[in-house]
């Protein structure tokens, strides 16, 4: 992140600088934590495997099994989250990143303990400090699941490259039994708005991109001829540009304004 800032600043030699000492860190960490051959990160709970996926520490040839090892843990939990403050963080955003956005559900919705449902079941109209509710019944430690919400569900996520929204990244994931998310964001150009919801095979989009800002979507299909906007196919629409795949989903190009999309036979 530092050397990001520095090279944005225009301090090129502190931008090197910064980024050889991460490499360093990064390798560090690797000799001390990662065990490739064992496939194991630590003492491979869910935080510290999430740990080395959230912050860039694992390389890019290890994260498929870091990954399906997350997975295994978590499913060891009978799909329950085991975690602390720094987990609750790392494992959501982690999973959802990786393409496995319905495990980051699977674990948000519970009911059962330990889970964000469990208070809810016993009545919580609050933040816990801890999964027992055995502390503080008011307190923030558990709370970035709010921001999952925001990035991970509805799928609003800022743009590292033109910060303050100027060009937001849309990506929302229809998981689970989850039938709709409405949401929106009030950001320096104005507000943002992402609402979805499923009929059938069809996964309906309706978004508001703020004026002064663009936005990319990334849709649940491959196949453009799938998704039509206000009833008609996109290519009809001079204002959308079809920007290829990412992966299983579609990428469109939007300037400011209001879009009603349809997908049909949407991929999850």
């Amino acid at each position: 992140m530092l050397a990001k800032i520095a090279a944005l600043l225009g301090d090129e030699e502190r931008a090197e600088a910064y980024e050889k000492q991460a490499a360093e860190i990064r390798a560090a960490f690797h000799a001390r934590f990662v065990d490739s051959e064992q496939k194991k990160v630590g003492p491979n709970t869910q935080t510290a495997l999430a740990c080395a996926l959230y912050q860039g520490l694992a390389y890019p040839d290890e994260t498929g099994w870091i990954l399906a090892q997350l997975i295994a843990e978590i499913e060891k939990c009978h799909w329950h989250l085991d975690f602390g403050i720094l987990g609750a963080k790392y494992v959501l955003h982690s999973l959802t990143e990786h393409g496995r956005a319905d495990v980051a559900y699977a674990i948000a919705a519970q009911k059962t303990y330990p889970s964000w449902g469990y208070w809810i079941a016993q009545g919580a109209t609050t933040l816990w400090e801890d999964w027992q509710g055995e502390a503080s019944r008011n307190h923030h430690m558990f709370s970035d699941i709010s921001a999952w919400f925001y990035k991970g569900l509805a799928g609003i996520n800022p743009d590292p490259d033109q910060p303050g929204f100027k060009h937001i990244i849309i990506r929302p994931n229809p998981v689970g039994d989850l039938a709709w998310v409405r949401c929106w964001h009030e950001s320096l150009y104005g507000k943002i708005v992402c609402n979805w919801r499923r009929k059938g095979d069809q996964f309906l989009l309706q978004l508001e991109i703020p004026a002064n800002s663009h936005a990319t979507v990334l849709l649940p299909v491959k196949d453009p001829a799938q998704v039509t906007e206000s009833g008609k196919p996109i290519a009809q629409n001079d204002a959308i540009a079809v920007a290829g795949q990412q992966g299983e989903r579609l990428a469109c190009k939007l300037p400011s304004g209001s879009y009603e999309f349809t997908v049909e036979n949407f991929t999850v």
